[in-house]
């Protein structure tokens, strides 16, 4: 939807009705499904600190997807997004200092190696369809007879 949208509307205002609707979801959500536990707040100047990084991030993070989304073809811009996981796994590993367990470890395996496969018979397809291309019906329209040399 994003690329279909395109330049016609900015990335701001892709992301102001994406932020609406998850505000309006996320607060119902925690007013009306008990087992959530209601609105917590933060306590202390560290918790606010961390509350307002991991809002900048995500602004930062949804705004330059937002972009890229519609600049660049969703197949491509989707197999950036696996990359996440690349990451998410690297800093699991170095900040937090935990390994990940053999489900998470299997499932990334799965979701890059299919991402890859994709990737490389995409190439492949297209590369079928550069010598298929070879213009079988430029004969018909340029006048010339099939074998004939000379320019024209």
């Amino acid at each position: 939807t994003i690329r279909w949208i395109g330049p016609r509307a900015h990335a701001l205002i892709v992301m102001l009705y994406f932020t609406l609707a998850s505000c309006i979801v996320s607060l119902a959500s925690s007013l009306l499904i008990p087992s959530i536990g209601g609105l917590i707040w933060p306590h202390t100047l560290l918790q606010w600190g961390l509350l307002l990084g991991v809002g900048i991030s995500g602004f930062g993070t949804q705004y330059f997807l937002t972009l890229g989304l519609q600049i660049e073809k969703a197949g491509r811009a989707a197999n950036m997004l696996y990359t996440q996981m690349i990451f998410a796994l690297a800093w699991e590993l170095i900040v937090w200092g935990t390994t990940p367990g053999w489900g998470s470890l299997v499932g990334s395996g799965c979701i890059l190696g299919s991402a890859i496969w994709v990737g490389m018979k995409k190439a492949e397809r297209a590369d079928i369809a550069k010598v298929r291309a070879v213009d079988e019906e430029v004969g018909l329209m340029s006048g010339r007879v099939e074998g004939e040399e000379g320019g024209g």
